[in-house]
């Protein structure tokens, strides 16, 4: 046994696929333990408030993100080798991030203003916080020189000062600004972690280009809108929900903490393999993961469905039993995300094409953005209802993803066995 686990921890995408697992044991540590105490010692309606300002947050994100995580990602996987070059990717990031930090943070006051949302000004605040702590995080060059053990040791130490933060500070109603105080300061220890272990591996993290950023935001573009439309039926749900009513954004953000869960069982796959893929080309990897990691999501959602109000009521409290029915549709789209994840970016990089699964984001968000609006204008917005939208989302997005894959495959395996002229 001893000797099989030896050979596995000489291959880097087993190792950096165990430290990208390690980040989400202690994302799901977190979650359990927090999650259930907030939902028994806050409000709905001030949960519902927490819950949505946290996910515009993560909206905010996708917008200084700009598609880093993807694009940058691939770069220093191609140029890992070439320190001079890695650095000046590292400034045109840099540089790019000032002039996105800037709209996110107009973007976030524009939220703000919103009747439902003006109560709590403070909540914003700390987001704003947050948002300039989490656009320096540099995890794109970890992941694309594939050092996860940096990455998944910085992302433990944010997780847990949040948790800490929140059990020390959180202790009645009314206490929910201390939240999001917890993610500002968590999120700023991410930041200066990060930014340390960047010196550490010989690149200057201060370094920036004003040009460079202006050039590289044109260039990535595609990725940006790509990163955007996944956000839009992710983090924008919750925001659209509190928008309506904070009580039902309370149940909604209650369960899908679960199925944000089961999600990240297929994200640190999904992560390891993409610098791994763009490298390598072996798409052959990808058949041997699918099925297996498709099965284990069937069983596992069948046994959480099986238990679902027990699981709703021990894990939330009696206040959200209404939510049920909301968790069922979040456990059947499980393992639709998941696969998507896998025959997504990871694929695609396998086979030089990783802007077709860009164009799919930005197919689904625009589909789910189509959903929302009719929900709205129809008066059913929901928590059922916006879960539902994100079903068929995710459906959506997955089939283009099987079928578009399937055509490239075909025209790469032709390509490769013409003669040459």
């Amino acid at each position: 046994m001893k000797s099989i686990l030896h050979k596995l921890l000489r291959y880097r995408l087993v190792r950096n696929t165990g430290w990208l697992f390690s980040y989400q044991i202690s994302t799901y540590i977190a979650h359990l333990a927090i999650i259930p105490f907030l939902t028994r010692v806050l409000p709905v309606s001030e949960y519902g408030a927490v819950m949505a300002v946290m996910a515009a947050t993560q909206l905010a994100f996708t917008l200084t993100d700009y598609g880093f995580s993807v694009s940058a990602t691939y770069e220093v996987s191609l140029n890992r080798d070439q320190a001079v070059k890695i650095q000046q990717i590292i400034a045109d990031v840099h540089g790019a991030k000032i002039l996105l930090v800037a709209g996110a943070l107009l973007a976030l006051f524009a939220l703000a203003c919103l009747p439902a949302y003006r109560p709590y000004p403070s909540l914003f605040i700390f987001a704003g916080l947050t948002v300039v702590a989490q656009a320096y995080q540099p995890v794109w060059l970890f992941q694309g020189l594939e050092h996860m053990k940096a990455y998944a040791f910085y992302m433990v130490a944010v997780r847990l000062a949040f948790m800490v933060s929140v059990f020390v500070l959180v202790r009645q109603a009314g206490d929910g600004v201390w939240v999001l105080a917890s993610l500002a300061l968590a999120n700023g220890l991410g930041m200066g972690i990060g930014l340390y272990t960047m010196h550490s591996l010989g690149y200057h993290p201060m370094g920036m280009s004003l040009h460079g950023g202006l050039k590289v935001l044109r260039d990535t573009a595609g990725y940006f809108w790509g990163r955007l439309a996944f956000a839009a039926y992710t983090s924008a749900n919750a925001i659209v929900i509190g928008a309506a009513g904070l009580m039902q954004a309370g149940l909604y953000t209650a369960v899908e903490q679960i199925y944000k869960a089961g999600q990240s069982v297929g994200g640190p796959v999904s992560q390891a393999l993409y610098p791994s893929l763009a490298n390598s080309r072996d798409v052959r990897v990808l058949w041997k993961i699918v099925p297996t990691m498709t099965g284990v999501m069937v069983a596992g959602c069948g046994v959480i469905a099986w238990f679902a109000p027990e699981v709703v009521q021990l894990a939330f409290g009696a206040s959200y039993a209404s939510a049920v029915p909301v968790l069922y549709v979040f456990l059947a789209t499980v393992p639709v995300s998941t696969l998507g994840m896998v025959l997504g970016y990871p694929l695609f990089a396998a086979l030089g094409r990783p802007h077709i699964a860009n164009h799919t984001l930005v197919a689904a968000g625009l589909v789910h953005i189509t959903l929302l609006g009719s929900v709205w204008t129809m008066g059913a917005l929901s928590a059922y209802n916006v879960a539902f939208c994100v079903l068929c989302t995710e459906s959506l997005m997955l089939i283009l993803r099987i079928i578009l894959g399937y055509i490239t495959y075909r025209r790469t395996q032709l390509a490769t066995q013409s003669p040459p002229p």
